[in-house]
């Protein structure tokens, strides 16, 4: 079996997956991206395209448009995955030369960085009819996996800010899922694989649809946390590329990353001309994928006393100084090494005694709730500044968890001034979205008298 072979045999199936209020059934079979599989890039990265060696990996990336018989070459040495753009009209590319005016149809305007033009995923289905072509092409050419770039303009201003009636990002969210979701679907039911590219801020709602990530300075922006969280701690492909130059990073890529880095021209995602190839970091050892177990039920913290003590505990397992005093959680430190006591502390403060309300049984009841613990924080707020943050995330959390949970909002409108919260229930770890969620909260419209939630209420404490 020639070296780069050896994932060829394994095979996934995918037979549905359901996506935030879309479903996508799609029953096909194609190739597995294994957590470790190595990687060739010669789709992007130079002026050219991509520079790098092809030497006994197991997959190689290369532009759709490749040279068919440049394809052909590789084939049966390597898993082939192919590069398009998902999301953006290429003027370039022969299909939109074929049919411009469908394409231009559904454009938002340019990219502030490349000669492309964002399209408008609001339009799924016309946006679908396209890149279906686009996917038959790459199936026909010999793609077993497609890399689709582009799939975040909820992330991109030029893009959303361009959308009539769109003030925030976190407006087309929806709309970026349902239309990921069909893609993927459309994917699958050619046989082919497809990853998610750079956008991590629906990894943990999607990640179970893609079969992999390709991602580009996810150490620069402190994203590669959740590429392992979701993808190859559960088995799946990680192939990662960095443009600053500096080979360090390869210490920082983990069991089942393969990590890719050259130096590139200042303020551009490209490569150095003086630079020959892709440096590769080398190989990492994949985790072995875990036999699936029932995980025991761990009860997550409701209010901000219980909060601190698992930090507590948390850091206090962090004993070097180095490890305590990393960035946890995008730039943010979780704990801080304290060189007078010569241990770790968590950087929240302690909390204070907590007060018990009553648990709210209606939405007025719950409005006024917020609107006391909001009035109790402005109050602590006056104190000093520390106090002041501790009582906003005391405040804001336990108002949260009871929004939350009594009215059945969750991560779809509590995070609106986060869109990194992770938690399912907008608790006391996304503070900043919990005062939105007070917000929302003030302002909620309120519903007939019968209208009540006693089985669903919670305690503010």
């Amino acid at each position: 079996m020639a070296p780069g072979a050896k994932w060829l045999g394994l095979l996934a199936v995918v037979a549905a997956a359901t996506v935030r209020g879309t479903s996508a059934v799609a029953e096909s079979t194609h190739v597995a991206l294994p957590a470790g599989s190595t990687w060739a890039n010669l789709a992007w990265g130079f002026d050219d395209g991509g520079r790098d060696s092809t030497d006994g990996v197991d997959v190689v990336l290369v532009d759709i448009d490749i040279d068919q018989d440049e394809l052909d070459a590789l084939k049966g040495n390597a898993i082939i995955m192919c590069y398009i753009s998902a999301g953006t009209i290429e003027p370039y590319r022969d299909d939109y030369k074929s049919n411009k005016a469908a394409w231009d149809a559904l454009a938002l305007g340019r990219m502030s960085n490349w000669d492309e033009a964002w399209l408008d995923i609001r339009q799924r289905d016309a946006v679908i009819a396209l890149m279906i072509g686009r996917l038959q092409q790459a199936k026909a050419k010999g793609c077993q996996a497609v890399e689709p770039d582009n799939i975040d303009c909820f992330d991109n201003r030029d893009c959303w800010g361009r959308m009539d009636g769109v003030s925030r990002g976190r407006d087309v969210f929806q709309a970026q899922l349902d239309y990921n979701a069909a893609l993927v679907a459309e994917t699958h039911k050619l046989g082919m694989a497809m990853v998610v590219k750079n956008a991590a801020g629906v990894v943990e709602a999607q990640h179970e649809i893609f079969d992999g990530a390709v991602t580009e300075n996810c150490v620069q922006y402190d994203e590669c946390d959740i590429y392992n969280e979701y993808f190859t701690s559960r088995g799946k492909a990680h192939f990662a590329t960095e443009y600053d130059g500096r080979a360090a990073n390869c210490g920082k890529a983990y069991p089942g990353m393969q990590m890719k880095y050259c130096e590139s021209r200042p303020g551009n995602y490209l490569c150095r001309d003086s630079v020959d190839e892709w440096q590769e970091c080398g190989p990492t050892t994949a985790k072995p994928t875990p036999s699936p177990t029932t995980p025991a039920p761990t009860a997550s913290p409701t209010t901000y006393s219980e909060f601190y003590d698992a930090e507590t505990q948390a850091c206090a397992e962090l004993a070097e100084r180095e490890s305590c005093n990393a960035a946890r959680g995008h730039k943010r430190r979780r704990c801080t090494f304290n060189h007078r006591l010569g241990v770790c502390l968590p950087r929240a403060r302690a909390p204070p005694t907590p007060r018990p309300s009553p648990a709210p049984t209606t939405y007025a009841d719950l409005q006024a709730a917020c609107e006391d613990l909001s009035n109790a924080a402005a109050q602590a707020g006056a104190e000093s500044s520390g106090v002041r943050l501790t009582a906003r995330r005391e405040a804001g959390g336990s108002a949260a968890v009871a929004l939350s949970r009594a009215t059945g909002q969750d991560a779809d409108s509590c995070p609106e001034a986060n869109p990194r919260v992770r938690t399912k229930e907008c608790d006391i770890f996304g503070w900043m979205a919990a005062l939105r969620c007070l917000r929302i909260a003030r302002h909620a419209r309120a519903p007939q008298a019968a209208d009540a939630f006693p089985s669903r209420s919670v305690m503010l404490t």
